[in-house]
């Protein structure tokens, strides 16, 4: 049934309203010549829906340059102006992942492993081009056939990706939860934020929520594994994705795992699996989605990218400065006096008492720097002063997931006046308010 909102066009015919958002409404049309069903995005009139537009269109002219199939990319079919909007057919696609995370609530590792198996080759994709997505999140990547094709995903959604020689230090990209740490301080760019927001979505579909986890559960904190548990498949397996995050929550983007190390990763390749094993051989029937015989996603042509990587990294790392042996005084200067007080009652005390006693980790004052003493969990180091423990709530709730530690309530920062429980909302705000970078 034609929805009388959206106006039929004399090529294709409206069947339903799939969706709207700020720049306009994403319509489910049929082609009257070919019968064939697209995902038609028609912007508002006004100015700033045509700006978007045009930056898209630049962006999705850019990405044809990449098989759309092969890359796990949207595919892009055409654009026309229709009565004053400017249109856009792409591929018609299943649901987003977010929206199958409302039925399913989480995902399996053998279920992430596909999807972001796919994803990365999508960012490696990207970067050959010099494209930064910087949107990524679970609304803009799609299922592309959950019943006939499992966990088979695609890319959507490139109306505020960048290229990379347009993007300038001090930009704010990425939504808020997502946003990677150099982002936030200002610092260089590169297509290494894309595989920090990457990262946040794995988590989120592993534990089922993205930001700070509850008091409940952080206090009740341990899931136990029966002693056998640590030497079968599924917790080799655990070992293998926690290991994978650590890389992608690299503070250091020069030292971020990327797109072409991570496809060969061992997660990815399963090859910490045991052959035979009932786990490992759904865990590979899954993958099925995933595999390509593009000769630039096989191993051997990877292998020579990752290498190339390598040699430019220790170029890059050799260029900078050693850390300052005597690294300045903690200045905590809030313009507001009240918030100053607040600070220094509320985040101060918080941070010594619950993070300073904290079984895995330990505040080392005269460095200025958090250091997380557990392997599996994220690691802060120089080349960023002052930073407080960031994200580590959540990387508790993984470790306690992966190891079966108990897990005590930590680093979560009380920030008043911010709605949104995301973390990653309170440590900007924090870095806002409570901390000075020199």
């Amino acid at each position: 049934m034609s929805n009388p909102k959206v106006k039929s066009h004399s090529k294709y015919k409206v069947l339903q309203l799939l969706g709207q958002g700020c720049f306009g409404k994403v319509a489910k049309c049929k082609n009257r010549v070919t019968k064939e069903v697209v995902a038609m995005k028609v912007m508002k009139k006004n100015q700033n829906a045509n700006y978007f537009f045009i930056e898209e269109l630049k962006m999705l002219q850019r990405i044809s340059q990449l098989d759309p199939d092969t890359f796990n990319l949207i595919k892009f079919i055409e654009h026309f102006e229709f009565d004053g909007h400017q249109c856009m057919a792409f591929q018609i696609l299943d649901r987003s992942v977010e929206d199958q995370m409302k039925k399913q609530s989480k995902f399996s590792l053998s279920e992430i492993r596909p999807m972001t198996k796919q994803l990365l080759v999508a960012l490696l994709g990207l970067k050959t081009i010099g494209v930064m997505h910087t949107d990524i999140k679970s609304d803009n990547i799609m299922l592309v056939d959950q019943e006939k094709h499992p966990f088979k995903v695609k890319l959507i959604d490139f109306g505020v990706a960048m290229e990379r020689v347009e993007v300038k230090q001090g930009m704010q990209l990425q939504p808020v939860a997502f946003r990677s740490p150099e982002v936030s301080l200002g610092l260089p760019l590169s297509e290494a934020v894309d595989m920090w927001s990457l990262a946040c979505c794995l988590i989120f579909w592993l534990v089922s929520f993205l930001g700070t986890p509850s008091e409940e559960m952080l206090n009740e904190g341990l899931l136990k594994f029966p002693h056998m548990s640590f030497i079968l498949p599924q917790f080799k397996d655990r070992e293998a994705f926690c290991d994978l995050l650590k890389k992608m929550f690299e503070l250091d983007p020069y030292k971020r795992i990327t797109p072409a190390e991570a496809l060969l990763h061992p997660y990815i390749t399963m090859e910490h699996l045991p052959h035979g094993d009932g786990y490992s051989q759904a865990a590979k029937d899954l993958m099925s989605v995933a595999e390509t015989d593009y000769f630039s996603l096989q191993r051997q042509y990877l292998e020579r990218v990752v290498q190339s990587e390598q040699e430019e990294r220790a170029k890059r790392l050799a260029t900078r400065k050693p850390a300052n042996p005597k690294p300045r005084p903690l200045v905590i200067q809030p313009s507001d006096p009240e918030t100053s007080l607040w600070a220094e009652q509320n985040i101060v005390e918080y941070c010594r008492t619950k993070i300073e006693n904290h079984n895995y980790l330990f505040l080392n004052l005269q460095y200025e720097t958090l250091v997380l003493e557990d392997p599996t969990l994220l690691f802060l180091h120089g080349g960023v002063k002052n930073l407080p423990c960031m994200f580590h709530s959540m990387a508790l709730h993984l470790s306690n997931f992966i190891g079966g530690k108990q897990v005590m309530p930590s680093g979560k920062l009380k920030v008043r006046s911010v709605e949104s429980r995301s973390l990653l909302v309170r440590i900007h705000v924090f870095f806002k308010v409570f901390l000075k970078f020199n």
